[in-house]
């Protein structure tokens, strides 16, 4: 599954598991490289992701304003 077709919950997930790999020991050189790609992909898909969700909040909070009826 591409990072694209994640969700945000997913690709933080993905993230963090990728941060785990990356702190073992054991790791190769070679594969830490890819996997550290890997996980710039995610941090920008997770980014775009959540700059959609913020617009969105933004826009339920612009549309939805309290009126005051007191007037």
């Amino acid at each position: 599954m591409a990072s694209n077709d994640k969700n945000f919950d997913e690709l933080l997930k993905e993230i963090k598991e990728n941060i785990d790999k990356l702190d073992s020991p054991q790791i190769a050189m070679d594969e830490a490289v890819e996997i550290f790609k890997k996980s710039l992909e995610s941090i920008t898909a997770a980014k775009s992701k959540l700059d959609v969700i913020k617009g969105e909040v933004k826009k339920v909070i612009a549309d939805n304003k309290i009126i005051d009826f007191e007037n």
